[in-house]
């Protein structure tokens, strides 16, 4: 975006976004949720944000962890890895919050997330900028989503030790602390960046955290992310 546009801004990047996802309702789609983006501190400064951004989650990209499903690789539209953790908003929001623990407040269920993104700064000459990742929705594509968990039934998720292997070789071992201030200030941060970008949260909207450990290029194998009490996740890349 930003070699087309000189000069363009994040409210000319969500513009743009606003106009993909337009063009996903317009061919039947659905909202499934929304993705964090640039939750960490190295992430943001690397393309230039000051805070987490977002995008939006497609429902036709959804995939069940419990089919252990198997994605086919596409060499001209390459993908990450991402572990994330996802929170299954339980009410309708179109308000911003004030507090972290007023998000962990909304929040029906936690659930394992396997985030697939496309990599989008090969399609951008190489390297890209926060506008041109928000404008090409941060490469939403598929994800993976496990079984539910009661919040109240985990440990405190800043401490939630998660690992990704494949092929049985760990690619990265972190914990959920891993994103900017924390899992319920990242949360707030994202309902209310979504919220000012015109969304409405509905019931059952899931909100993936962003990646934990950062993005693994995707890789022919065997993949196993391990959450602990959220449980596993395995799937294959081919």
């Amino acid at each position: 975006m930003t070699s087309l546009v000189k000069g363009a801004d994040l409210a000319q990047a969500y513009a743009a976004q606003k106009r993909v996802v337009q063009q996903a309702l317009a061919k039947g789609d659905a909202i499934a949720g929304y993705k964090g983006a640039f939750t960490t501190k190295s992430s943001q400064k690397n393309v230039g944000v000051a805070h987490a951004e977002h995008g939006v989650l497609f429902k036709a990209g959804k995939l069940d962890a419990a089919a252990k499903p198997t994605v086919a690789l596409d060499a001209k539209r390459p993908l990450y890895v991402e572990t994330e953790i996802g929170y299954v908003i339980a009410t309708d929001i179109g308000t911003k919050l004030t507090a972290p623990r007023q998000a962990m407040t909304t929040v029906e269920a936690l659930v394992p997330v396997i985030e697939l993104p496309m990599n989008v700064t090969p399609l951008m000459g190489g390297k890209i900028v926060g506008a041109d990742a928000i404008a090409a929705n941060v490469g939403s594509n598929r994800f993976i989503v496990g079984a539910s968990v009661a919040p109240n039934k985990t440990e405190n998720l800043d401490k939630l030790a998660i690992a990704l292997t494949r092929d049985g070789k760990e690619l990265h071992k972190v914990t959920g602390a891993d994103v900017d201030g924390g899992q319920a200030k990242n949360l707030m941060l994202l309902i209310n960046e979504i919220v000012e970008q015109g969304h409405v949260l509905h019931r059952g909207d899931i909100i993936i955290c962003g990646a934990l450990g950062g993005p693994k290029p995707g890789e022919k194998g065997s993949y196993v992310a391990n959450y602990g009490a959220l449980g596993t996740i395995e799937f294959k890349l081919e």
